[in-house]
């Protein structure tokens, strides 16, 4: 070894000794040290409690579920409302004890207010109603008088029916706020209020004993008594809240909250009433009391409302300043993605833009519209059908504002988020229908799949009984609704959390474009305030804004005898800028409002006969969101599959109608049903080609073709269902409800429609299927309807989408539907039905097949009214 060497050991050594390592390693050994003495002292607390669990089990509980009380208490007391409510969840098997019980749920409750999910806060009432009824009432002493646990039962039920009667109102569900007033009322007159003021007395609080030195606990219950009353009597009710107010305005006994709360009511009953000058004389009231109290941070809560009245009145100013102070309070009190943040930042919009600040407004809209898509889609997990709808309709402002900012203030951020609140919109309530169905299934709860049968049932016998009279009809109708509120509401909650775990509802762009090909776009044609928009996005993700024309100029174009399929000049000058985007796409096309009356992919796009269908493929969607499970690219399987077909319809007394024959598939209510000369042979040569080639074809037609023979198919999984008959829209003026108003006509029909008559028993069937009788069917086997009639693709519209047949045969499980949009022609109808067929034979997926039938008879000479009517929905 040479000295060079020797060196480097010694150096080597010189280091490993030196003071600097050896304080390294003391440290690094210390901290070790501590480290497992940590991870010991846990390892053996967690023994110990190990051992006292199998050992003391009892004791253990006791002291876990104190921790638990004390650490829920405080957050609530803390307003961590998001807190509370993940502590809770975190400790599922937590019971409160029975001192604390009637406490923990009504603050549980609040925390799901204030954290927007109502149905959960409706569940912790339910709890209390039970508890009070059963547990209480048993663990009474026996020598208290029935009489008394009953008053107090009675007084504590009214207590939680309030607070449910406030989520009612919240959730905008009418129905069940009109049913709480009533409950409200009947308890009111039911409960010995002299007893319960007499108890009460012997409390030791000071504040109540000084309440009930001038009042009853009965007035704690006035104010939501006068808004039942408000939604059946107005004037009435207006009388009442004018009366209370003058009773505790100058009262030193009530705090500035209630006061303005009472103020805030009456100028909003009186604003809807149209009594303008009455309402202004209360502002003035309510904005001295507001100011009186301005330092005072927690009467800011009520200064939203007051700032809405404000600017409805033209107090501008007043408006700003009160806005300004109830926002500091939403800020400081709730998150970004909770419901009360998103309504309280949407009164900021109208202001942001007045001042001209789009870059703030636009993050706020932005910002509100993706917490409140959040809250929708919670909270629909747990509601009925009718809360669901109610819901929709109360916050759907707020997405109408976005999409009438995007067409003043057009930007890539709002487009984004403008296509995403389309997107989650567009058949929210029907995917929702259809989310329910399929997690019973995957529950597998006996008794829950039991309740659901029960109501499918029920369902279908009040749809039937609908269209019949007779003896005990309305009073059968009454307890079937009463009965289907309340399987509806268990099935709801009893699936809740199943779907909350399982669902994704609230789609968002980055999730679609993975569903997308490089030469896919997406688009939206969107409405608003008179405005037509599309949104078109691609693989990348990207949305582009495309301003179109105005909702008049289309309709115009729509009203001018199909105009709008010839005039090529129009159509390019209104879709100038969106034909080269669509140049040689696959394009899957979600439309809104009066384009759901357009035949899109028919529209001339040049001098040359061109349409939108030559220049790009088109798939018609309800929505973005159906893309994930579109069917619309599978072939459709022909072979070993059941095809029924109906045609050939004999509507009522041949003698009758003999000399009536229809030349197009529409009628009028009150017409004579013609015959249609050319559905039989439509219907026989498809099931001539269809048999040809493998598929179990059965033709059901003259006075076999009845009602009966097409609802009984429910369940039975036939996979291509074909009716060629007479369809309608807009049946009669007797029905209010879309669903009712559009279906299709079968044998014997016609005694019923000329007269405009009912049956007289639901054993009966007058041969008129309408969609809400088809939307309860079990069609979940069928991969395609196709409805040979007329107007079958109409409906009335909304944000939605297209109440009518389409919608009810989606509701049935329809995976594609092809359909009418105008009243078609009897001859070329049958001439596109067989080609239709012919292409599905050959291979064509049923969009492809379409467009090659319609394609043909273009080649053949047949003007756009006679093949253009036609549009498949996947």
């Amino acid at each position: 070894m040479n000295n060079s060497d020797n060196n480097k050991q010694s150096l080597w050594k010189r280091f490993l000794f030196s003071n600097f390592f050896a304080e390294l390693y003391y440290f690094l050994a210390f901290h070790i040290y501590i480290i497992m003495w940590i991870i010991g002292a846990v390892i053996s607390i967690g023994i110990l409690l190990f051992g006292a669990e199998i050992l003391f089990p009892d004791a253990v509980h006791i002291f876990n579920y104190s921790m638990s009380d004390k650490v829920f208490s405080e957050l609530v007391e803390d307003k961590h409302y998001h807190a509370a409510v993940a502590f809770i969840d975190i400790k599922k098997d937590y019971q409160p004890d029975d001192e604390n019980i009637v406490e923990f749920y009504y603050n549980l409750a609040d925390c799901y207010v204030n954290t927007g999910d109502y149905p959960k806060a409706l569940e912790q009432y339910g709890k209390l109603h039970s508890y009070l009824d059963t547990t209480f009432k048993e663990e009474c002493p026996e020598d208290v008088p029935e009489s008394f646990v009953n008053n107090m039962t009675n007084y504590y039920n009214q207590n939680l029916s309030k607070e449910e009667f406030r989520i009612y109102l919240k959730m905008g569900d009418i129905a069940n706020v009109k049913k709480q007033y009533v409950k409200l009322k009947k308890l009111q007159e039911d409960i010995n209020w002299a007893m319960i003021d007499s108890i009460t007395r012997e409390f030791d609080d000071e504040s109540l004993q000084y309440f009930l030195e001038t009042h009853t606990l009965k007035d704690g219950f006035k104010y939501e008594l006068i808004q039942g009353q408000y939604l059946t009597d107005p004037h009435g009710a207006i009388c009442e809240m004018v009366d209370y107010l003058n009773d505790i305005f100058f009262s030193n006994k009530y705090n500035p909250i209630f006061k303005l709360k009472i103020i805030n009511e009456l100028i909003r009953m009186l604003l809807e009433q149209g009594d303008c000058i009455a309402a202004r004389f209360y502002l003035e009231y309510a904005l001295r009391l507001a100011f009186k109290e301005e330092f005072n941070p927690i009467v800011y809560q009520m200064f939203g409302n007051l700032s809405e009245h404000c600017y409805e009145m033209h107090d501008i100013d007043n408006g700003r300043r009160l806005l300004k102070k109830y926002l500091w309070y939403i800020d400081k009190t709730y998150k970004s993605n909770d419901i009360d943040y998103a309504v309280a930042h949407f009164m900021e919009f109208k202001y942001l833009e007045a001042d001209g600040d789009i870059d703030k407004l636009c993050s706020t809209v932005i910002r509100a519209c993706k917490g409140l898509r959040e809250q929708i889609a919670n909270n629909f997990t747990g509601m009925t059908a009718a809360q669901r709808e109610y819901f929709i309709d109360k916050f759907k402002p707020i997405f109408d504002y976005a999409n009438s900012l995007l067409a003043r203030h057009p930007s890539d951020d709002l487009a984004a988020t403008c296509f995403e609140n389309n997107m989650f919109l567009r058949g929210l309530l029907l995917r929702s229908e259809t989310a329910i169905t399929n997690a019973i299934a995957d529950i597998g709860d006996k008794s829950l799949t039991e309740k659901y049968n029960k109501y499918v049932s029920l369902s279908k016998e009040l749809v039937a009984r609908q269209y019949a009279s007779g003896p005990g009809n309305y009073l059968r109708k009454k307890n079937i609704e009463k009965e289907l509120a309340e399987l509806e509401t268990f099935i709801a909650n009893g699936c809740r959390d199943f779907r909350r775990q399982n669902e994704n509802s609230n789609i968002t762009i980055n999730q679609l474009r993975k569903h997308l090909d490089d030469n896919d776009i997406v688009m939206q044609i969107a409405e608003v305030n008179n405005s037509v928009f599309a949104l078109l996005m691609n693989k990348s993700g990207k949305v582009t804004y495309q301003p179109i024309c105005s909702e008049s100029e289309i309709k115009l174009l729509i009203n001018s005898h199909g105009e709008i399929y010839v005039d090529n000049a129009a159509v390019t000058r209104i879709f100038s800028n969106i034909i080269p985007l669509l140049q040689g796409k696959n394009v899957y096309l979600s439309t809104a409002g009066v384009f759901n009356q357009i035949a899109f992919t028919a529209l001339p796009v040049d001098d040359s006969g061109h349409i939108f269908a030559d220049i790009a493929n088109i798939h018609l969607v309800g929505s973005p969101a159906d893309i994930v499970t579109s069917a619309s690219a599978d072939k459709i399987e022909i072979h070993n599959h059941r095809t029924i077909l109906w045609g050939g319809i004999q509507y009522g007394d041949i003698s009758a109608i003999h000399s009536a024959v229809s030349q197009t598939r529409g009628l009028l209510r009150g017409d004579i049903i013609g015959m249609l000369p050319q559905s039989l042979t439509e219907v026989t040569q498809i099931a001539s080609l269809l048999q040809a080639n493998g598929n179990n074809a059965t033709v059901i037609s003259g006075i076999n073709a009845t009602e009966k023979s097409f609802t009984n198919r429910s369940g039975k999984r036939d996979y291509i269902l074909h009716i060629s008959t007479h369809g309608f829209f807009h049946d009669s003026g007797a029905f209010t409800n879309p669903m009712q108003n559009s279906g299709l006509l079968f044998a014997g029909s016609q005694k019923y429609w000329s007269n405009d008559t009912i049956v007289a028993s639901i054993n009966e069937t007058d041969g008129i299927l309408r969609a809400d009788e088809i939307s309860k069917l079990d069609l979940t086997a069928c991969r395609l309807v196709v409805l040979s009639a007329c107007q079958t693709g109409l409906g009335e519209y909304n944000s939605e989408g297209v109440y009518g047949l389409q919608r009810a045969f989606k509701l049935a499980g329809v995976k594609s539907i092809l359909m009418s949009l105008w009243s078609v022609d009897d001859s070329a109808t049958c001439t596109l039905m067989t080609e239709f067929y012919k292409n599905l034979i050959a291979g064509d997926t049923p969009d492809t097949a379409l467009k090659n039938a319609q394609l043909s008879l273009r080649n053949k000479g047949y003007s756009p009214d006679k093949w253009a009517a036609f549009v498949l929905l996947n």
